[in-house]
């Protein structure tokens, strides 16, 4: 999946980031990640539109 992010540049100093993702339990058996490029759903909340021709949600690797 291809994603677009952009921050403020760092005038003066140092710029410190981190990620933070919270997870209560594993969702592997519930929501498998299905890397089959005939299942219809390909993302949590696709609401079953068009593939994007350019950058298809799925990534080959």
């Amino acid at each position: 999946m291809r994603t677009r992010h952009a921050a403020c540049p760092v005038l003066l100093g140092d710029k410190w980031t981190a990620n933070c993702f919270i997870f209560e339990i594993g969702q592997e058996f519930f929501r498998p990640c299905g890397l089959d490029p005939s299942i219809q759903e390909r993302y949590v909340g696709d609401l079953g539109g068009p593939e994007p021709r350019k950058y298809p949600n799925i990534s080959p690797y």
